[in-house]
């Protein structure tokens, strides 16, 4: 956070106040002091010397000082500044730095700088986090405490309250071992846990009982038990104890666990928590089997007991360490390096202390540990882990693990002790200059201290691999709760890293390979820890140039036998599962485990997963990583270029060629591998998912050393050039199908590589006010946060603009038959950067690439490429550069293509209704012969007609076409008129025709209707061009409303006097107004007519029903558009011409929509249970187009129809409850009553569909036993329709309010809604006033108002 630079003298800086001064100072002061204090805390007081300071902390003295006395003190120097403000990140306090040697003094001024801001924000960050943690535990202590429970003498009230204990440097030594060997980390609680260890081992020194009851009631007090479960060492001795006596202690306890809260059990199996485990457990017992225990998220409120099992671990490791070293048979005896001092002469200790390193070699001891009073520790506790209760099993399976690697640390630290102490028996055996009877006398000694280490060591590891690992993971590594054998692998995992020479071995190693098949995720994850933490230590080991007691070979074995199930769990179900199996197996890879593996599925299955899209983002980069280390290209010697790169440092250039032959190496490599993955096996060229690919240019931005990659956009464009044929990954022809499929994937990666570089800087900033923005920023200083990044992504920008304008247009010309190439083509012109267009040397350039683009917007059919091309079109058009006139005179020339096209297809259409007209006079035969010659030329001729009005309508969505109809006319408006009237006048006689048809099918015999078949002028397609035309004029009114609104906006804000509006108004041109008025009256005219088509006959020929379907589908988004466009609110607006836009008699639309909705209800969304792309076709625009015009129109809206549409929160799948729910939480914001009475409309409208499909009584007497299974089936799912309309009942009562109503208008409001259904369910007349039903019918209908009964 700070850095020194040396000054001569101070430089002074206005602009601060003393007390700003004076406050950074102290920070600044603060900030040294804690980095001397933690540099002080690292070395022993009484055994080494006040180490150096290095450069970067104040060292001033000279190399040679070493056993001269030096000492260095900081004093201030901050002069009054002026009262201006300044930033924090600007102030340099000035120090004196004042160092003595011998005698001598210097002082020297330096400057520190520190960013104030960071400093604060991180301590900040880990204080919150602390004071998280303490405030969870201070407030689970009082829920779960009793009054009479308190630290003293409550072990579990000790350690809750373990927080409060200011942690020094004496408390804090759990013993006198190293503290290097200690594989727990010492905590904030460790003070605390080792007075309370230290408590239990000298009581249990004086009474073995006392202390062991002890132990046990702070078990059976964790995991959830109470006061009236403890044990009273009185009055029960636990060695005269018998199965049956603890099998009642036991069951009293599981009974006391039952009645405790959830959220007041200390410790539980899982490790989230007994709420979260609650929750895993009822999935369980609803999906029949859990097999993922991480898709939960944790609560807040879990932290303090989750906090509090750390706490549980840790003490449990104090207390074993602690019985070690102070039990009744621990003792202390002299160490060799004391036997060392005593024997050798003064001068030859003090040569040995200097040449070992040591400060105070006689001070040091050794222990003789108790093993036996840990083993009793394990045996009383192993009582607990086979009963039936998984909590207690869970609990005292984490005693005896976390005693147990308190034993394998004291091992490894005698194992240091062996060591030292045999390098000190060699040397002594090698000593000269002293005589023999002393150089025998050390032998002895040192050869009696590593005997008796041995069998220190020997007793400790007795105690491991007995109790322990036979007695307890034995058995509990197949416990039946998935928690506990997930704790035992990753005990066992810790085991080995501690002790590698006893633990990795195969007959260890083999569990976690055993266990890669358990059916749930925690227990598969701890057991790819189990293989994956040996490879990542002796990686970190080596990373840092210091040797590793870890051999890797030793996996060699279980890695290949399990290798298979390692595979596999890279397509596990679940991403954790999936992360680590691909970690270990690219560590298997690097290490060489897999280089005699020929299984192609194996490794097929692994590649592949750099393409997955259900996986994570870190999965696909370790899988990409994987791929690398197969391809040649990414080997070493690949890199053999960087030799001649030093060489030539000076030589930028060279040094540029070597790093673009590099990248394009590797990317022709990644190209090859993705397009022979991508067509491997029976897929055809036109199928491959290109997307994917999408997923390694992600993946490669995110690795540094590759991002160059698909960053260096000629290399992207010279392999695409090149067209290279593509190879596998060892370096065989791939095929012809993958050597096509490569320059998708080239191309594919380049639109991709240029949107994740420059999109995110084209959102955020226009593209003509860049450059402006670019000098906004460098007149400012230099350093402003983000000027730097906004110049570096400009160069990239522009660099990647240029090289795109010079070669898109030969690349669209020679992909142009290739549709997927031109999706990702077509794509890359709205990343251009508008200054690029202004060079001389462009235009050329420019004027062949739009020209191309307008050749393939008119010949291309794929709605994507359209999408793309109009895009394209409309950026490249609309951006102020210099080209733009040229671009917009191109496109004058292509809509006026379109519009040639779209006349003579209307013509067309027009005659082909007049021969439908005479062929239907005729005989069939006779039709039958004459029009099926003609057939396909009138499809081909609807086809053309259809996908004209498609690009109009792609083109009109991004911009306003008006300008561009190029007609001899001087109103430029007269050609967009003359296209929508002839389309409106087309229409208008295509849809009266099929309303003809429609009249005629109905009662026709089975002859006529296949006539009417034949006759069918070819209803899909006229039908989708009826659609794509109503969208085009539908833009159209858009475009031509769109200044409306802005100018009445703009009156509404300037003139607040209704008579100076419209006199302003009156110079609006009264022409404008009457065309908007015609297009709205026109279009509405159509919409009549769509709904029209309906159809009541549902055995209506089939032909006439698609046709019906798509016409009204067609009206139905069309007119929820429109009713958005022009709400009716507006015939109350003060402006003439919004009263006359308004539509008021919309009851038609209304009408005709709700009408084909209810008709596809049952017929399609009622039918779906999930969500996808099959259904997508009915729920996006049918429930979504009725929630515009709803949202809208809401403070005037139609009760009933919002009440259509509320009816699917439940029961049409999840796609259609998530779009009635967000419409149902916007109506309640705007009209939260109005809501209400739609909420009442939907019920009461279903309730009396649910009671007309109520199942017929059989009406033969003796009824067959096929009729009653018919009639039960059809009760049942009468009982089913009702719950589930129960059930949307209290979804409608919960989207109301979260435990109190959202808004004060829905309390009385609320009453008047239970009034009314109270009314509804004892009334029988219908809205005629007729009665309908049986009185009491309806009874039923107060289960449903009963749902908002709470409210009240």
């Amino acid at each position: 956070n700070y850095y020194c630079a040396m000054k001569e003298e101070p430089q002074r800086k206005s602009g601060r106040s003393r007390s700003q001064v004076r406050s950074y100072y102290e920070d600044a002061k603060d900030s040294l002091e804690n980095e001397e204090r933690k540099r002080n805390a690292s070395f022993s007081k009484s055994s080494r010397k006040r180490s150096k300071l290095d450069s970067s902390s104040l060292n001033h003295t000279s190399p040679d000082s070493s056993e001269a006395e030096q000492s260095v003190s900081i004093t201030s120097d901050i002069s009054e500044k002026t009262p201006s403000q300044q930033k924090k990140t600007d102030i340099l306090p000035i120090f004196k730095v004042s160092s003595r040697n011998g005698g001598k003094t210097k002082t020297d001024k330096i400057q520190i700088k520190f960013n104030v801001d960071k400093i604060t924000k991180k301590r900040d960050v880990n204080t919150n986090v602390s004071k998280a943690k303490y405030s969870a535990l201070s407030s689970l202590s009082k829920k779960v405490l009793c009054a009479e429970e308190n630290p003293e003498n409550s072990l579990v009230a000790s350690l809750l309250s373990s927080y409060r204990t200011n942690q020094d440097s004496d408390s804090l030594q759990i013993n006198q071992l190293d503290a290097s060997s200690n594989s727990q980390p010492t905590t904030v609680y460790s003070s605390k846990l080792t007075a309370e260890a230290k408590k239990i081992v000298r009581l249990h020194n004086e009474d073995e009982n006392a202390a062991q009851v002890a132990l046990l009631n702070f078990i059976f007090r964790s995991v959830g038990g109470t006061v009236n479960t403890f044990l009273d060492a009185n009055e029960i001795q636990l060695e005269e104890m018998d199965s049956e006596q603890w099998g009642n202690i036991v069951t009293d306890l599981a009974d006391d666990m039952r009645h405790t809260p959830i959220d007041s059990i200390l410790f539980c199996a899982d490790p989230a928590g007994a709420l979260h485990a609650s929750t895993i457990y009822d999935k369980a017992e609803s999906d029949g089997e859990c097999l993922e225990t991480s898709g939960l998220p944790l609560t807040q409120s879990s932290l303090g007991v989750r906090e509090y099992r750390k706490i549980f671990e840790e003490f449990w490791y104090i207390l074993g360490k602690i019985a070690l070293s102070e039990g009744n048979m621990s003792s202390n005896v002299i160490t060799p390096e004391d036997n060392n001092i005593q024997s050798l002469s003064q001068n030859d200790a003090q040569k040995s202390k200097k040449a070992k390193g040591l400060t105070n070699v006689g001070s040091s001891t050794t222990i003789r540990f108790d093993a036996e009073l840990v083993r009793d520790l394990i045996s009383r506790v192993s009582d607990l882990v086979s009963v039936g209760q998984p909590d207690i099993r869970a609990a005292a399976t984490t005693a005896i693990l976390y005693l147990g690697h308190a034993v394998i640390d004291t091992t490894m630290h005698l194992t240091g002790k062996i060591d030292t102490t045999s390098r000190q028996l060699r040397a002594a055996s090698g000593a000269k200059g002293s005589t023999k009877k002393k150089i025998g006398t050390k032998v002895e000694s040192l050869t009696n201290q590593i005997d008796f280490l041995k069998r220190s060591r020997a007793d400790l590891e007795e105690v491991i691999l007995g109790p322990v690992i036979k007695g307890l993971f034995g058995h509990r590594y197949r416990d039946s709760n998935w928690w506990i054998r997930s704790s035992c692998l990753d005990a066992l995992s810790r085991m080995m890293l501690q002790r590698p020479d006893l633990f990795m071995t195969d007959y260890y190693l083999k569990y976690f390979g055993w266990m890669l098949s358990d059916k749930v995720e925690c227990v598969r994850i701890s057991s790819l820890n189990g293989l994956l933490k040996p490879f990542e230590v002796a990686e970190k080991y080596s990373a840092s140039s210091s040797g590793s007691s870890i051999d890797i070979s030793l996996l060699e074995h279980v890695s290949t036998k399990f290798l298979s199930r390692i595979a596999d769990c890279v397509i596990d179900t679940t991403i954790p599962v999936q992360e680590k199996a691909m970690k270990l197996m690219l560590y298997l890879l690097r290490n060489g485990f897999l280089d005699e593996i020929e299984d192609e599925k194996m490794w097929n299955q692994v590649n592949l997963r750099a393409l997955a899209s259900d996986t994570s983002q870190e999965m696909r980069i370790d899988a990409l990583y994987f791929i690398m280390e197969q391809l040649e290209a990414f080997d070493e010697c690949a890199e053999s270029d960087e030799g001649i790169k030093y060489k030539n440092k000076r030589n930028t250039s060279s040094n540029q060629d070597l790093d673009d032959r590099r990248s394009a190496l590797q990317l022709d490599a990644l190209a090859s591998w993705a397009s022979h993955a991508l067509t491997d096996g029976p897929i055809p060229v036109e199928e491959i998912k290109i997307e994917l690919v999408d997923h390694l240019v992600v993946s490669l931005r995110q690795m540094p050393n590759h991002k160059s990659i698909v960053t260096r956009w000629s290399v992207i464009l010279k392999a695409i050039n090149e067209d290279n044929i593509a190879t596998t990954s060892q370096g065989k022809f791939a095929g012809d199908k993958a050597d096509l499929a490569k320059q998708r994937v080239l191309v594919q990666m380049l639109s991709c590589a240029a949107r994740l570089e420059v999109g995110p800087l084209i959102n955020s900033i226009k593209l003509e006010n860049l450059e402006q923005e670019i000098k906004e920023c460098m007149a400012k200083d230099k350093h402003v946060k983000g000027t730097k990044k906004l110049i570096s992504s400009s160069t990239v920008h522009e660099s990647l603009s240029i090289a795109l304008v010079q070669a898109l247009p030969l690349l669209l010309i020679k992909f142009k038959s290739d549709y997927i190439i031109l999706r990702s083509l077509t794509s890359l012109p709205q990343y251009f950067i508008p200054s690029v267009f202004s060079l001389l040397q462009r235009k050329t350039d420019f004027i062949s690439l739009f020209k191309n683009l307008s050749d393939i917007f008119l010949e291309s059919s794929d709605d994507i490429v359209l999408y793309n091309v109009s895009l394209s079109i409309s950026t490249l058009c609309s951006n102020t550069h210099i080209r733009a006139p040229d671009a917009k005179a191109v496109l004058n020339k292509t809509i006026a293509k379109i519009c040639s096209k779209i006349k003579d297809g209307l013509e067309k259409l027009v005659e082909s209704l007049k021969s439908d007209d005479v062929n239907s006079s005729q005989s069939n035969s006779s039709v039958h012969s004459s029009v099926t010659g003609s057939r396909n030329e009138e499809n081909d001729s609807n086809h053309v007609l259809y996908l004209n009005y498609k690009r109009l309508r792609f083109l009109a969505k991004r911009m306003d076409l008006t300008h561009h109809f190029p007609f001899d006319s001087d109103d430029c408006e007269h050609g967009l008129e003359q296209i929508c009237n002839i389309t409106y006048t087309t229409f208008t006689k295509v849809l009266k025709a099929g309303m003809d048809k429609i009249s005629k099918s109905e009662g026709m015999t089975e002859d006529k209707i296949d006539l009417c078949e034949i006759n069918s002028f070819h209803c899909s397609a006229v039908a989708f061009t009826i659609h794509e035309g109503l969208l085009f004029m539908l833009c159209t009114v858009a475009w031509k409303l769109c200044p409306i609104l802005k100018h009445e906006a703009l009156l509404t804000k300037e003139d607040d006097d209704h008579g100076d509006r419209d006199s302003t108004r009156h110079n609006h041109s009264d022409s404008k107004d009457e065309s908007i008025i015609k297009f709205r009256n026109n279009l509405l005219s159509l919409l009549e007519l769509c709904f029209a088509q309906y159809i009541e006959d549902e055995e209506s020929d089939q032909n006439m029903k698609c046709w019906s379907d798509s016409i009204q589908k067609s009206g139905a988004i069309c007119a929820s558009d429109m009713r958005s466009l022009f709400p009716r609110e507006w015939e109350n607006a003060s402006s003439p011409l919004l009263r006359k836009l308004a539509i008021t008699d919309d009851a038609r639309l209304i009408g005709g929509c709700v009408r084909f909705f209810r008709s596809k209800e049952q017929d399609r969304l009622r039918r779906v249970n999930k969500f996808d792309d099959s259904q997508g076709d009915l729920v996006k625009p049918l429930l979504l187009s009725l929630g515009r015009s709803l949202v809208t129109n809401w403070k005037v809206g139609n009760r009933r129809e919002a009440g259509v549409a509320l009816a699917h929160m439940t029961g049409s799948g999840p796609g259609a409850s998530q779009i009635v729910t967000s419409l149902s939480r916007l109506l309640k914001k705007m009209e939260p009553v109005r809501l209400l009475e739609a909420q009442m409309a939907s019920l009461r409208q279903s309730y009396e569909d649910w009671l007309d499909n109520e199942p017929e009584d059989i009406d033969s007497i003796n009824p067959t036993d096929k009729e009653m299974e018919l009639l039960d089936e059809a009760e049942k799912e009468h009982v089913i329709q009702f719950h589930h309309l129960e059930q949307r009942a209290f979804k409608f009562s919960m989207s109301l309010g979260v435990n109190k109503l959202s808004d004060k208008k829905l309390a009385p409001a609320i009453v008047g809604f239970i009034r009314e259904g109270i009314r509804y369910s004892f009334s029988s007349c219908g809205e005629s006033g007729e009665d309908d039903v049986i009185l009491g019918s309806r009874l039923s209908f107060l289960n449903i108002i009963s749902k908002y009964v709470h409210w009240v």
